[in-house]
């Protein structure tokens, strides 16, 4: 079983000489299913007034009260009080800077499935070329679905190991991969990875499996898959 990443995060109220005790502190994730935040939370503590020290660092919802495990998917908390009169308070990702950093800290692509355009011999991609050499144009690698607040501008695709059709390291041009350049584009919460050729390379015999990795620079965690491509016209 992976790790599941994990970080925390500290909070504060404001304006505490209006603020009632006995606060319950919910914890809501980002649904990727409904692309909006969960309606369904879990409680963190209940109990908590504004002096209460909090167990992780000390401080309290005046000072700064510390809350972990926070997960990456962790979106929204929530403070709610009854002691006199119900009020609430919520801190959401959107909303809290220092939040949305702690997220982008621990975030990691690979706890998310790429949909790979190309991912055998069989369905390997043809890259434009005129028989001599590759042609400049847009290879699509796959698309990735992501927490649609991050950015597509935190993400990077580099060339890993390259194998031929029969499963042995390439050490020719093409050992680097196709590609001379990588762009990625957004849309709502999916990730669009594409390759430039690289028109300086001569077109070769045969299918080529390709290993790349994305990966998510804030967290310098990446995920790696595979695009299977034919730098030939066959």
């Amino acid at each position: 079983m992976p790790t599941i990443p994990q970080t925390q995060v500290s909070i504060n109220l404001t304006g505490t000489s209006s603020v009632p005790d006995n606060f319950t502190i919910k914890i809501y994730p980002w649904d990727s299913a409904t692309n909006a935040v969960s309606a369904t939370s879990r409680t963190y503590a209940t109990g908590v007034s504004r002096s209460t020290p909090s167990a992780i660092n000390g401080g309290t919802l005046i000072s700064g009260y510390g809350i972990s495990p926070i997960y990456q998917n962790d979106y929204q908390i929530e403070l709610i009080s009854t002691s006199t009169c119900t009020t609430s308070a919520t801190i959401s990702v959107e909303g809290d800077p220092d939040f949305l950093t702690q997220i982008k800290s621990i975030y990691q692509p690979s706890l998310f499935t790429i949909s790979e355009n190309n991912p055998s011999k069989d369905y390997s991609d043809t890259i434009n070329n005129n028989n001599v050499h590759l042609l400049s144009g847009i290879a699509i690698l796959g698309t990735v679905e992501i927490l649609p607040y991050l950015d597509a501008a935190d993400f990077t695709i580099t060339a890993n190991t390259q194998l031929d059709e029969t499963g042995n390291p390439v050490h020719d041009q093409y050992q680097y991969g196709p590609f001379s350049s990588f762009t990625i584009t957004k849309s709502g919460k999916i990730l669009t990875l594409k390759g430039n050729p690289n028109t300086a390379l001569l077109v070769a015999n045969g299918a080529y499996q390709g290993y790349f990795l994305l990966t998510y620079t804030p967290s310098n965690q990446s995920s790696l898959f595979t695009y299977w491509y034919r730098p030939n016209s066959n």
